[in-house]
């Protein structure tokens, strides 16, 4: 029969696991399923649907999180040294930092952003132009009424206070110099309803309005804000 709309949506959940830690067996299912079945349906549904005159082919990607020393984070960093730009990399993983910094050239700081007097010691101390407020950690997908607590708490705290407090600090350093560019790294959980991921996606929210209200707070001052809500 005739196929109007094909959702790809094959996929698993990595739990999280680095890369470092995954066995080959692990980063062969991720490949198998998420790349080579997702390719697959496409190229057997697309000469399908044209033969019929039309149809819809919906391909579903993900939400990940992301940090200074891998992922979006390491890229941003690479990123702004080809172009020149002095960086200082902050994240918890002094390893990583280090051969970020040897391949790249950034300055790299080991600092738990849930350790909110060293975050505001290091703001006052490096008073960046630009601040790209990219922390992030997630939980395996579930309802709400299957977290535990610890699981709960340390979702809100390091998506959504401490980005807070990194936007605190870093607006308080800029506003007093009159210059500077903020930018949020959110989510597609911020922007639309995920099921299973519930404290994410509501910490994610928060953290994009704390940003579209802090834009107006710094209105008349040389201080920007944006965000980047990767996948959107």
């Amino acid at each position: 029969g005739r196929i109007d709309v094909l959702v790809n949506n094959a996929g698993v959940n990595p739990y999280h696991v680095d890369l470092v830690d995954m066995d080959e067996e692990f980063w062969d299912s991720l490949m198998r399923i998420h790349l080579k079945a997702a390719l697959r349906l496409g190229s057997l549904m697309v000469p399908h649907m044209a033969v019929a005159g039309g149809g819809s082919v919906i391909n579903m990607s993900s939400i990940g999180a992301y940090r200074a020393s891998a992922g979006i984070g390491a890229e941003v960093v690479r990123a702004l040294r080809a172009r020149g730009i002095a960086v200082t990399a902050l994240a918890r993983r002094a390893d990583r930092l280090d051969a970020l910094a040897e391949e790249t050239g950034c300055t790299p700081l080991a600092l738990d952003l849930m350790d909110t007097p060293a975050l505001e010691a290091a703001m006052a101390e490096l008073a960046p132009d630009i601040v790209v407020n990219n922390a992030g950690s997630g939980v395996p997908p579930g309802p709400l009424y299957e977290m535990t607590a610890e699981q709960v708490d340390r979702v809100i705290d390091v998506n959504l206070r401490a980005a807070t407090h990194v936007l605190r600090t870093a607006a308080k350093s800029m506003a007093a110099r009159d210059r500077g560019h903020i930018v949020n790294v959110t989510s597609l959980g911020a922007l639309a309803i995920f099921s299973n991921m519930s404290v994410y996606n509501a910490a994610k929210t928060g953290l994009r309005v704390l940003g579209q209200v802090l834009r107006n707070e710094l209105y008349g001052k040389h201080v920007r804000v944006s965000e980047i809500a990767p996948g959107r």
